[in-house]
């Protein structure tokens, strides 16, 4: 995967504002909160945010190309239909994040907490999730690509029609996720997880 390629030293902000043309370039927004929904399509290109509040507002259809993104608040955030190419989100609250439909690209999570998050009919491609939590997300309709996913957190989780294949699971938790079977092929498991897995497709092991 790719790095977010961000040219410091950065303008600092510390109260955004709209412009007209709804495009940002190389900022550093720190410790900001934004209450109100972002009007129409924004984009942000090679910034950096540091505890920036975003929770329960409206950026849908969003655009965020070489950002790095640090502590902020992304709780029951609507950014459904966005692109995030080139993205590092790193210690985020991410509970209730609604990203449906979006293209996630280069993006690497680190220590984050998607709980509650909906993913659901995504194209994820060339992306690295690191001890994150995803309990009870819903990933249906997905499509992964080179997906690197290390210690994370999928209990509960839907995947139904999100294909699986060479997906590695196996130093995560799975336990519980939801499919109808037919997305197993080609996925990447432990023996313990193969054991699991079997009693969805209706194997009983003796």
């Amino acid at each position: 995967m790719k790095k977010p390629m961000i040219q410091e030293p950065l303008e600092e902000i510390k109260k955004f504002v709209q412009n007209e043309d709804q495009r940002y370039f190389d900022l550093m927004i720190e410790e900001i909160e934004i209450k109100d929904k972002i009007e129409g399509l924004v984009e942000f290109n090679g910034c950096i945010f540091k505890k920036v509040d975003f929770s329960a507002i409206n950026i849908e259809r969003a655009t965020f190309i070489d950002c790095h993104f640090i502590s902020c608040d992304f709780s029951n955030t609507n950014c459904s239909e966005s692109t995030l190419r080139r993205v590092e989100i790193d210690h985020c609250n991410c509970v209730g994040i609604d990203m449906c439909k979006s293209g996630i690209h280069d993006v690497k999570l680190i220590d984050c907490n998607f709980r509650y998050s909906n993913i659901a009919g995504s194209l994820v491609k060339d992306c690295s999730f690191s001890r994150t939590q995803f309990n009870e997300s819903c990933f249906n309709d997905c499509k992964f690509n080179e997906v690197e996913i290390n210690e994370c957190n999928f209990m509960q989780s839907e995947f139904l029609h999100a294909p699986l294949k060479d997906l590695d699971f196996s130093t995560s938790n799975i336990e519980g996720i939801a499919l109808s079977g037919s997305e197993l092929k080609g996925i990447i498991v432990s023996e313990m997880q193969a054991l699991s897995l079997s009693k969805v497709l209706g194997i009983i092991i003796k």
